[in-house]
């Protein structure tokens, strides 16, 4: 929720401006949510935090606070995109609140039987991926001349994530 409550800090500051440049900020919320929650699951699983030693070990609490700072990105960008969204089409909000708790829902059973499949990380990319063609998805309405541009960059993103799905292991915490 660290995510969510920073970001709405910041798009109820800014909105103004953040909505005049809806489209182009709503296609880098959502495609950085896709980037940053592969990145940030790569980076923490790098930092040697054991729950166990915390009581007695001072650097054990920075860890944890940088794992909290850390696992906060994703969300904030995830967050600025439904708040986006929801200011941009204020006469929509009841479809769009409905159509997220939908999604929410079908998501996490959709998660829940992807792992019966995949391995972890390979859902995770998945996941990435799948916000990549969202945004992707999203750039057909946009009317602007970057247009273009946004897709190519899109494309080659998820297809990076797609291609770099052998170089992603899970380490597992020596401490569970």
């Amino acid at each position: 929720l660290l995510g969510y409550g920073i970001s709405g800090s910041i798009v109820s500051i800014f909105q103004k401006t953040l909505i005049k440049h809806f489209n182009l900020i709503y296609i880098s919320s959502v495609s950085l949510f896709g980037l940053t929650s592969v990145l940030v699951f790569l980076i923490c699983q790098e930092i040697p935090f054991n729950a166990e030693e915390i009581l007695w070990d001072s650097k054990q609490t920075g860890y944890l606070s940088l794992l909290f700072i850390l696992l906060s990105i994703p969300f904030f960008f995830a967050s600025t995109a439904f708040c986006l969204a929801f200011m941009y089409l204020k006469k929509n909000t009841a479809t769009l609140y409905a159509a997220d708790l939908v999604g929410a829902a079908c998501g996490s059973l959709l998660v829940i039987a992807i792992l019966f499949f995949l391995p972890a990380e390979k859902a995770l990319l998945l996941i990435g991926i799948t916000a990549f063609v969202s945004a992707l998805i999203f750039t057909s309405y946009v009317q602007d001349r970057l247009k273009k541009l946004i897709q190519l960059v899109l494309v080659g993103l998820a297809s990076l994530f797609a291609v770099s799905s052998n170089f992603i292991d899970l380490k597992m915490s020596p401490y569970k």
